[in-house]
This record gives structure tokens, C-alpha cells and sequence, in this order.
């Protein structure tokens, strides 16, 4: 082996030969060299941590589709790896935060929880920018524009920022309809328009008046002087054409649109003048042109300048009657003296020298011949030491009458009335009329039964005491009805097998003040429904029943009724006093001329009323009430006077017309079951109401079978007495 130190070197055996270098000794620097690292172990490993990551990936996320729409958004899921194929995404279990954007979208912010089922889906909207609404109008006129009815501004021009969807939109200009529709707002930032043409809400109107010049208001809008022509808003409109010294013409009219109105002929009435009727003696019925005004003295208006004929009406006078006018604003005194309308009454009276009162006035003895007004008079004859006797009496005109009294001795009367109580023959008088009770006792003794059954007979003026008739404290005439058999309403057979007084005419309102003194009738518009002949209305079922049992204790008899504090709580049915007619018996009397015949209406014949048949609702009731019979004429438009109609066969007054008419029974509906002398249900609630009134005019409600059920006063439901006789 060569040394060191040769300067050349001996080839080997592979004839290669080492040259040698020449030596330097280290420095102070020492060279940076690599160290020597397993650079294909590090790689391998990473390799193989991030495939395992990839695989826990793998079988740890799940599979959910993102349906958002629109479809063109571009999504972004928040921090973590979230791959995706189309709208499929790969994602871990957890809450994700997603977001969208689209152009004319709003951005979608949403967090996403990702649950742990292997696919999921879920399903997102973005929502659209608003859009604007660029409004045309034509006629071009400024309109009030209202979006899902909130004010949106003015149009024509542009609506901004209306959101996107379907949009109810209210277009509203003075003068025109209102134009409305629902428009689909596009949105998305973009401008859409709409045209709007509206429709003219007016109509052509034009009116003239004679006079001219009168003032044409529609509500309290002045529209000018006629003649006038304009135009009025569609709709319901009051016209009122007004001129001093005239009445205002007034017509309410509905207004359509595009359809012109003209009214040429408006004939302005002078304003009224008035009457002021004055009467002696008062309290005679008032008629104009035949239509019942009230009763005197009276102060009422009248068309002017024109012929009216006034009547003035008192029963047992002779109607004044006279054709008057007055001017315009004008007051007209009408004083009438009434002049008596006489008969003959001839009194002759046992002892003869009794004591004659007539009306309450001493009239000398009582035997003598009087010339009577042809009203209803009182006649009390008198003496000391007999019954006083006391009648009522209505003298006829050109019928001359003769009455016969014989008074009994008070002792007399009062051995008849206990024979009558008790059914025992009477005790023979005393022989010394001195022995009889004193003149104040006397007084006591007053009754309608003093004359004998033979001495009526002769004396027509007392035949009522024979026929059966009776009279109340007040004078009410009620007539005997022995009663019968017959079928209630076409269906119910009835028997009234016990006897029964019905008054003859519908109580007044006198006699009911003589009651309650401040009772008033009201209701029926510019009808004076208050007059002291008038029937008495507007009052309850108890009021009416309170009122028989004040009547009863004037009378002295025993009370039907059963009244406490005001309230009915039952009924006496033995007890003769006054009280209403019971349903049945009212039929009976209005309805039955013979157990063979009964009537359909309160006149004879069918349908519509004639003649003077009873007070319905006419023509003079058309502003009244709703429905009146065409072409029929009773007087009256509404309530007449008691009695003045003509009786029905049976011989009472206004049991179909005038007023209805409380009855006893509670309200029900009849069955056909057999019953005798019925007085109704003995609970219920409302009462029944029979008979027609003053403001019924259709056939239904005339006809005698008609009834009702009612709780409340009417200003046309009244009532009559009725009482058992025995």
C-alpha cells in the first residue's frame, strides 16, 4: 500500500490508480450538513392519518339535501368540511349555519341542526325583494291609494317598495267609484304598472219647483236654487226643497251611478194655518174632511186657502158642521154652542110626590115629562122612608118614552135582597115607612133591581132589568150572554155552560182614569190617541186585570182576581166581580149568530171590508202602518171613539177593529179535546190578544178566528169587562 507522502501512487489490481489531494487544515467555520431524517416513514404516515380521517368522515356525516329556492342561490355552510354533489351535502350531526344569496332575494340566514338519520332533507325560501307599483290613473285626477287597506300615498306616479305576493289594492278619488283589485306583485326590486280607470260616482240631476227660488238641500248640503241642475253622488240622498212661507218637500232617493234624475214638478204648499176649535159643551169629537183630529176645546193645523169641512160630534147634541178656510200661518177661532138634540122622557113614579135628581141637579118631582138631550143621563128618585132608586138613561130622538118607578120602602128592599141571598120567602114590611132605616142609610140602598119583574115589563125605559142587562158603577152597559156550545178557532169544542155578562162596548179612557187619572195612550205618530171617548190602550195585561178589581170593590162585589203589589198571582173563579172575558167567551159573543152559523170576519160577506163595517187599517192609516186595505174608508186613521161602529148581531161594539183586545187566557196552542167553560192554562208566560185594531189590514189578522200570544203594551190593544152572572 503506497504511503502518505508518495507523490504517486501504484495502481492496484484494477489497474485504477488514487491520486492524492492536497491537504488544508480546518478553520474557525464549520459547514452546515443535513441531518439524515426518514422522510418516506413521515409520508406514509400522513398518508395514512388523513385516509382515516377521510373514512371517520365518511361514517360519521350524513347525506342532506338543501332544496332551496330560488334554485340559482349560491349556499355556504359555516365552519367544517361540508362537501356537496349538486344539492346533496355531506355533514356532520350538529347545528350548521347556513347562508344563501340570490340576486333579487333577500339573504337567508339559517341555522340548520343535522340529526342523526342517514339522509335528511330540508326544504328553505328566500324571500324576494320588494317591488314597485307604477299606478296610471285615468282620468288623470289625484287619488288616495290604499294597499291591504293601509294608506300606500297618492297616485298617478310610482309605489315603492310593495312586498312581493298577492296585494289587494284600493284606488279612491272624490267623485268617482272606488276602484279595487288584487294584483300579484312580482317583487324582486323590478317596477310594475297598472292602469286604473275609474267610473263617474254621480248623476246628472235637475229640479224645478213652483214657486221658483226654493233652496235644494241634499242632507245639509246646499246645492243652490231653482230651477236647478247639477249633479248628485250615487247612493242614498234626502232632498229637501224649502222656500219661506211654503212646506219643505222632502223625498228621500237612491242615487246610481250614470243614471239621470230629473224631477220637473215639485208644487210647493203653502204653509198650514190652524184651527182652534172651541166647543160648548166640551169635549164633542172633532172630524176634518172626515178624519177624526180629537176632541174640544182643540188647536190642530190645516192645509191653507183651501175648503175644509169641519164636524164637531157630542152625543146628545146636534153635529155642528161648517166649511171653513184660512190663510197661510194663519190662526182661525172656531167657537161652537151646541144645541141640545131632544126627546121626551115621561117619569111617572109611585109615591108621586118623590124627589126627582137628574144629572146630579134637583128637578122638582119626580113624576113629571122631561125633554132630555139624547145622552146618557142619571135619574136618582128619592123620598124619605124608601129605597132610593137610581137608573141611567139614554133618550132616542123622535122615540117618546114613558117610565114607571115605584120605590120600595127601604125595609122592602132590604127583605128582597135577603130573600135573593138566601132563597127563603121575604118577610112581611113594616106597616110605618117611619120605621124604615134613616136617610143616610137610605143612601146605601141603591140598586137596579127596586122595580118587580111585571112592572118592568110595562115600562120599556127598565126593560134592561128583564133582558139582562147590567151597568157598572160607571155606568159600562154589559149584556147577558147565557152561553152555548160551538168549535174555538175551527177546532176545540167548547161549552160554556155558566152564564156571563160581556160589555158592550171597549172600556174609554175616561172611564179608565176614573182609575189611574194620568194614564196616557201614546204611540201612533200625529194621532191624538188621548180623547176621554177613545178606548183605552197602551197598558199592560195586569193593568187591566187591576182595573176590574178596582171596578169590583166600587161595585161591591166579590174580587176575581187575586192581586198583590201589583202582580196577579191567581183568580177567584166562583166570584162574580169584573174581570176580562176568557178567550172562549170572547169568541163566542164575537164570532157565534146561531150554534149553526159563526162568522169569518166582523161584517158579513168576505174580504175587503165595506160600508161602515168597523174601524180598520184604511187609507187614512197608509202613514201608519205598512199594509192598508185599498180603497176602504172608516173615518179614522186610527183609534174612533167607543160605539161607533155599528154592533154586531149580538149587540156589542168593535169586537173585531178599533182596538185588540186583552182576553183572560194565557197563551197556547188549542187542541181538539172537549172542555167547558175554559179560563186557559194556568201557567205560561205571555197572555192572548184577540181581535183586530185600528192597524191591521190584512185578511189573516181581521178574521174573528185571528189570536196572538203578548207581553208588552201596544198603543192599539185595549181591553173590555166581562163577569159571570152568577
Amino acid at each position: 500500500m503506497p504511503r502518505g507522502d508518495d507523490k504517486q501512487s501504484v495502481p492496484s489490481q484494477a489497474h485504477e490508480w488514487i491520486q492524492a489531494a492536497a491537504f488544508k487544515p480546518p478553520g474557525t467555520m464549520v459547514a452546515f450538513s443535513w441531518p439524515r431524517m426518514p422522510w418516506a416513514r413521515l409520508f406514509i404516515l400522513a398518508t395514512v392519518l388523513g385516509a382515516g380521517a377521510v373514512v371517520l368522515f365518511i361514517f360519521g356525516a350524513r347525506s342532506v339535501q338543501l332544496a332551496i329556492e330560488p334554485a340559482t342561490a349560491v349556499v355556504k355552510i359555516g365552519s367544517g368540511l361540508a362537501p356537496h354533489f349538486s344539492d346533496r351535502w355531506l355533514l356532520l350531526p350538529g347545528k350548521r349555519r347556513i347562508t344563501a344569496t340570490a340576486p333579487g332575494y333577500r339573504p337567508l340566514r339559517e341555522h340548520l341542526t343535522i340529526g342523526s338519520a342517514p339522509a335528511q332533507s330540508f326544504r328553505l325560501h328566500m324571500r324576494p325583494l320588494p317591488g314597485h307599483l307604477r299606478v296610471n290613473v285615468t282620468p288623470l285626477v289625484t287619488a288616495e291609494i290604499r294597499i291591504d287597506d293601509q294608506p300606500a300615498g297618492s297616485v298617478p306616479g310610482v309605489i315603492n317598495n310593495v312586498e312581493a305576493g298577492t296585494r289587494h289594492v284600493l284606488v279612491r278619488a272624490k267623485r268617482y267609484l272606488d276602484f279595487d283589485v288584487d294584483l300579484d306583485i312580482e317583487g324582486k326590486g323590478r317596477e310594475q304598472a297598472v292602469a286604473v280607470t275609474l267610473k263617474p260616482a254621480w248623476a246628472d240631476f235637475s229640479i224645478a219647483s213652483l214657486p221658483e227660488g226654493a233652496q235644494v238641500l241634499s242632507g245639509r248640503e246646499e246645492l243652490g236654487v231653482t230651477p236647478y241642475s247639477g249633479e248628485l253622488i250615487h247612493g242614498e240622498r234626502e232632498l229637501k226643497v224649502v222656500k219661506h212661507g211654503f212646506k219643505p218637500w222632502t223625498r228621500k232617493l237612491t242615487v246610481v251611478a250614470g243614471q239621470a234624475i230629473a224631477i220637473p214638478d215639485v208644487r210647493l204648499q203653502k204653509d198650514d194655518g190652524y184651527f182652534n176649535v172651541t166647543s160648548s159643551p166640551s169635549s164633542a169629537a172633532v172630524t176634518l174632511d172626515g178624519r177624526f183630529k180629537g176632541e174640544t176645546p182643540l188647536k190642530f193645523a190645516v192645509s191653507a186657502d183651501q175648503p175644509h169641512t169641519l164636524s164637531v160630534l157630542k152625543t146628545g147634541y146636534i153635529t155642528g158642521k161648517s166649511t171653513l178656510t184660512v190663510g197661510s200661518s194663519d190662526l182661525l177661532e172656531v167657537p161652537l154652542q151646541l144645541a141640545p138634540d131632544l126627546a121626551v122622557v115621561e117619569l111617572v113614579t109611585t109615591p108621586a110626590d118623590a124627589e126627582l135628581l137628574l144629572d146630579g141637579s134637583a128637578r122638582g118631582t119626580a113624576t113629571q115629562r122631561l125633554e132630555l138631550a139624547t145622552h146618557e143621563h142619571e135619574i136618582i128618585v128619592r123620598k124619605p122612608g124608601y129605597a132610593t132608586y137610581r137608573t141611567l138613561i139614554t133618550p132616542r130622538k123622535g122615540v117618546e118614552k114613558r117610565v114607571q118607578i115605584r120605590l120600595k120602602t127601604a125595609q122592602e128592599m132590604a127583605t128582597f135582597e135577603a130573600s135573593r141571598s138566601t132563597g127563603q120567602p121575604a118577610s112581611p114590611p113594616p106597616q110605618d115607612p117611619q120605621a124604615s132605616p134613616l136617610a143616610q142609610q137610605q143612601a146605601d140602598l141603591i140598586t137596579k133591581y127596586v122595580v118587580p119583574p111585571e112592572v118592568a115589563a110595562t115600562a120599556p125605559s127598565l126593560a134592561f132589568a128583564a133582558d139582562g142587562m147590567v151597568r157598572s158603577n160607571l155606568g159600562q152597559e154589559l149584556k147577558l150572554i147565557r152561553g152555548g156550545k160551538f168549535r174555538q178557532g175551527n177546532r176545540r169544542p167548547v161549552r160554556l155552560t155558566r152564564a156571563y155578562y160581556l160589555a158592550v162596548r171597549e172600556v174609554s179612557n175616561a172611564e179608565y182614569r176614573r182609575f189611574i187619572s194620568n194614564h196616557l195612550t201614546t204611540g201612533a205618530d200625529g194621532q191624538d190617541l188621548n180623547g176621554e171617548n177613545l178606548p183605552v190602550a197602551n197598558l199592560t195585561w195586569a193593568a187591566a186585570a187591576t182595573y176590574c178589581n178596582w171596578l169590583s170593590r166600587r161595585d161591591s162585589l166579590p174580587l176575581f182576581y187575586q192581586i198583590n203589589f201589583g202582580r196577579v198571582l191567581g183568580v177567584n173563579p166562583e166570584a162574580v166581580g169584573y174581570r176580562l172575558p176568557s178567550e172562549a167567551e170572547w169568541e163566542f159573543a164575537a164570532r157565534l149568530e146561531s150554534e149553526q152559523s159563526a162568522l169569518e170576519f166582523p161584517w158579513t160577506g168576505g174580504f175587503p171590508p165595506h160600508g161602515r163595517s168597523g174601524n180598520y187599517a184604511d187609507q187614512n192609516a197608509r202613514e201608519l202602518v205598512s199594509t192598508v186595505i185599498a180603497g176602504f174608508d172608516d173615518g179614522f186613521a186610527a183609534a174612533a171613539p167607543v160605539g161607533s161602529y155599528p154592533a154586531n148581531s149580538r149587540g156589542f161594539h168593535d169586537l173585531g177593529g178599533n182596538v185588540s183586545e186583552w182576553v183572560h187566557d194565557r197563551f197556547a196552542e188549542l187542541d181538539d179535546n172537549e172542555v167547558d167553560n175554559p179560563l186557559g192554562p194556568s201557567a205560561g208566560g205571555s197572555r192572548v190578544v184577540r181581535g183586530s185594531s185600528w192597524a191591521h189590514g190584512k185578511p189573516a189578522e181581521l178574521r174573528l178566528t185571528y189570536r196572538i200570544g203578548a207581553n208588552m203594551p201596544r198603543p192599539d190593544l185595549g181591553f173590555r169587562l166581562a163577569r159571570y152572572a152568577q
